[in-house]
């Protein structure tokens, strides 16, 4: 027997945004590469998000969040404890997002999408992303100071993975789906990551193929899906409507090397179609 370590509850967002008229695929979505020391994952390709910290439940921050009920984030998450942990798992990804790539989904005072055009607002952002990474200014600060409301309603719930059990680091992380800013394009937190890069869910995956752009199983999986949509409207549309499912994947043996897959349970009979490889990168 081995001891099974209890996950950590984890944000992540899948930010999209339309392609150029003429190119192959309609919509590309943001990744960024970790470094090759990080503790998890290293050296991959992932979307921005982080675990979820006791403060971003804090009953002043949800003061801050604006679009999403106690009462639906708990329907959508379920057994989540203490309950108000469902909203911060809202904040996480939010907060997560702007410290890792700089984007902020949020509101003005005037209810207006948070908007970074002119040179002095976008250099105003940069400067308080920085006192932020470096532990001179919190969150909530942030939101006081510039009289915001996190845009809980601008994020889909996409899907649910729990990292498999025999891993010594794992986390339990709901992806949601959220359409970027038009004028917020992105730039990797260099403390953290090591690139950034837009790219079409298809391109991401030849990619992969080719060994040329390393993922893990739940970023495979996102990016399949994403592959069905004919655009970012569809993208979303399709998201509201969805059921997610949770997904704690399997370690698996083949060939005498263990890899991440998919439960080979009904339920997961649609999701595994999606990708016809039984497996993913070796771990």
């Amino acid at each position: 027997m081995f001891a099974v370590t209890k996950p950590k509850d984890a944000a992540s967002v899948i930010i999209v945004r339309e392609r150029r008229t003429g190119e192959d695929f309609p919509m590309e979505v943001l990744m960024v590469r970790r470094h090759r020391k990080a503790n998890f994952v290293p050296n991959v390709y992932v979307f921005p998000g982080g675990r979820v910290d006791e403060m971003d439940y804090h009953p002043h921050m949800l003061n801050y969040l604006q679009g999403v009920s106690l009462e639906e984030a708990a329907g959508q998450f379920g057994d989540v404890k203490p309950p108000e942990k469902a909203l911060g798992i809202y904040v996480a990804a939010i907060r997560e997002t702007f410290e890792e790539v700089g984007i902020l989904i949020a509101y003005e005072e005037d209810g207006k999408l948070l908007s970074y055009r002119g040179r002095d607002r976008k250099r105003r952002y940069a400067q308080l992303r920085a006192s932020l990474i470096e532990g001179r200014l919190s969150f909530l600060d942030l939101l006081e100071k510039e009289r915001l409301k996190l845009a809980a309603d601008r994020l889909i719930y996409f899907s649910h993975w729990i990292t498999p059990e025999l891993s010594p680091i794992r986390f339990n992380v709901r992806f949601f789906l959220a359409e970027a800013p038009s004028d917020q394009r992105g730039s990797h937190n260099k403390h953290e990551l090591a690139d950034l890069k837009w790219v079409s869910p298809p391109r991401a995956l030849a990619l992969y193929e080719k060994g040329e752009f390393d993922m893990v199983l739940p970023t495979i999986m996102n990016l399949a899906e994403l592959s069905q949509y004919k655009s970012v409207s569809h993208a979303k549309e399709t998201a509201r409507r969805k059921k997610v499912l949770t997904v704690l994947s399997e370690i698996k043996l083949f060939n005498g090397v263990y890899f991440e897959v998919v439960p080979e349970r009904e339920e997961f009979e649609d999701l595994r179609r999606l990708w016809p490889h039984l497996v993913s990168r070796p771990v």
